[in-house]
């Protein structure tokens, strides 16, 4: 007589396959921290060219990682700073988008084609201004208050949104389909799918007219676990944003940007 056998247990429960994510997400966010150089530098977004936007460029010190921008120049007088200093208000103006450039992936350009869709150019500036605007607020302890007009009392913060390039909605969808293995290489493999947005910004004293500093910065999308912001054109355009708005609100509180950090190439945010 033979044995009887056990019927095997049933693997696909709640519980274990919510485990299994979870085992898989630290796996790949382990992985993310040891990732070699020369995958940080693939999923990491270069440097974009400057425009002329900002002023005396044979002055503008490319950061290389060291510092919350890829550009920046601090090169008022000693007297201009020191008048500067009394400054307690800053207004951020309306942003210019004259510099902004055409779409820089073909297949990003092709998905606006085939839609029919325009940038939304003048939504993503207002959503630039307003998020510096409330960086100032949500700080507890702001260098300046955000004010509606420029004045005696304040600095002008200048913006210029130079790139735009959508993320591939299409391309991600094939990506998935493909079931990319989930490793920080797997960041390099979507490189062609990876939307960008850059930025340039002046600080100027209002009164003075002075320039106080530039900077410039690129980022493209995050190497993520698993993310929604994969399946929206403009999805990590929006978190670049606002961790901008946040490093500089602190940049105006610590001049020492060699010492902050930059933001991460990686999430494990879902939204």
């Amino acid at each position: 007589m033979r044995p009887h056998r056990r019927s095997p247990a049933n693997p696909a429960t709640p519980a274990r396959c919510g485990l299994r994510i979870a085992v898989a997400a630290a796996l790949w966010f382990s992985l993310g921290c040891a990732a070699t150089d020369r995958v940080r530098r693939a999923v990491k977004a270069k440097p974009t060219n400057l425009t002329p936007f900002l002023e005396d460029f044979e002055n503008i010190t490319l950061t290389e990682g060291r510092g919350p921008f890829h550009a920046y120049w601090l090169g008022a007088s000693h007297e201009q700073i020191l008048a500067s200093s009394e400054r307690t208000e800053i207004y951020v103006a309306p942003v210019e988008t004259r510099y902004l450039r055409p779409i820089g992936k073909a297949m990003a350009a092709r998905q606006h084609r085939r839609w029919g869709r325009g940038r939304p150019v003048d939504e993503v500036a207002e959503k630039i201004r307003a998020e510096f605007i409330a960086a100032f607020g949500r700080s507890a302890s702001p260098r300046y208050v955000a004010v509606d007009q420029p004045g005696a009392d304040s600095v002008t913060l200048r913006l210029s949104l130079v790139e735009l390039d959508p993320t591939s909605v299409s391309g991600n969808v094939a990506k998935k389909a493909a079931s990319v293995v989930l490793t920080p290489a797997a960041g390099a493999a979507g490189a062609f799918t990876k939307g960008s947005i850059a930025i340039e910004g002046q600080l100027r004293d209002s009164e003075g007219g002075w320039l106080l500093l530039q900077f410039a910065d690129k980022e493209q999308d995050k190497m993520t676990f698993w993310t929604a912001r994969d399946f929206k054109p403009y999805g990590h355009a929006d978190v670049a944003i606002r961790e901008w708005a946040r490093q500089f609100e602190e940049l105006t509180r610590n001049p020492r940007w060699r010492e902050m950090d930059d933001a991460r190439a990686w999430t494990l945010k879902p939204w």
